[in-house]
């Protein structure tokens, strides 16, 4: 069970790596063709900061979320780590 679910894991990992990979070369190639302009580090820049957006989306979902519940402490909670997670 636990190999299948470790496997399944990977699955996703790699799945998501190979549409990160093919779409910024896609981005990279139409950068180059219209703005003349080649940035090297912006796959290592986007590796990080995607990630790093999903949890400040979500962390901003689960806010209004929980607000709607009139649960207010909890509230603050999300937007305090919304804002740690975005700077």
């Amino acid at each position: 069970m636990y190999q299948w679910l470790a496997d399944q894991v990977w699955r996703a990992f790699l799945r998501n790596v190979g549409i990160g990979l093919a779409s910024s070369l896609v981005s990279t190639i139409s950068t180059i063709q219209y703005f003349q302009l080649f940035t090297p580090g912006s796959l290592a820049s986007t590796s990080v900061l995607i990630p790093l957006s999903t949890l400040v989306i979500g962390a901003g979902f689960l806010s209004f979320a929980v607000r709607a519940c009139r649960l207010h402490r909890r509230q603050r909670l999300f937007n305090h780590a919304g804002c740690c997670w975005s700077g």
